[in-house]
């Protein structure tokens, strides 16, 4: 609670609060960014589609967070006779950051009730891999538990936050998906993130959810 303390009192979200009294925020304390504000709504007069709104409200009401606009692109709009949701990912030297999400809800007449910001502004990172995607594919593979069954690999690179105390430290990985089958025909697959430069695998999840369907009389 201290540090969400530290960060409302911090001169960027006075500069907000000063246009915008009485709004609430929990902050990403890692990256220091409202992750979610809301409030009263914001008749911004801006014009334009709802996402050209979204980004002029981003750079000009939001300037005091120093957010990388240049980088945001417009993932989704969707909207609904009360609302309208935007969701814009960053890319950083045209590499997606993985996770990175700066989202706007309007309502219906585009003023502004929510927004979050899980971006980063000092994105630091050699986007230059040293490892092949054929090495990428043995790292990918091995010390699986059951049989690998398929697999398959994105050709692009992605940039990954990793968050620490604070901070973020920035990764340029791959992206695999490994999939295996168990001797009792469980099928798993495994989203895989492994850093390019190291081999090292930073994130593996099983994308299979499984649930007990035993029924008792």
């Amino acid at each position: 609670m201290q540090v969400q303390q530290q960060l409302r009192n911090a001169p960027s979200w006075q500069s907000f609060l000063s246009k915008h009294a009485g709004w609430g925020v929990t902050f990403n304390e890692d990256n220091a960014l409202p992750q979610r504000a809301y409030g009263n709504a914001i008749h911004t007069g801006y014009t334009g589609a709802a996402s050209e709104i979204a980004m002029q409200f981003m750079s000009n009401d939001l300037a005091a967070f120093t957010l990388p606009i240049n980088e945001l692109e417009l993932r989704s709009s969707v909207s609904n006779t009360r609302f309208n949701y935007l969701h814009f990912i960053q890319r950083h030297k045209g590499l997606e950051v993985l996770w990175s999400d700066a989202y706007i809800k309007m309502l219906a007449d585009n003023s502004i009730i929510t927004f979050g910001l899980d971006v980063f502004s000092k994105i630091s990172v050699d986007v230059s891999p040293k490892l092949s995607p054929a090495q990428i594919e043995v790292i990918a593979k091995k010390d699986m538990v059951y049989p690998v069954v398929n697999y398959t690999a994105d050709a692009s690179l992605y940039i990954l936050p990793v968050p620490f105390v604070g901070s973020y430290e920035f990764k340029l990985v791959y992206k695999a998906t490994v999939s295996t089958m168990s001797e009792y025909k469980v099928p798993s697959r495994y989203l895989t993130l492994i850093d390019a430069h190291s081999g090292q695998i930073l994130y593996r999840a099983n994308e299979v959810c499984h649930a007990n369907m035993d029924v008792h009389v």
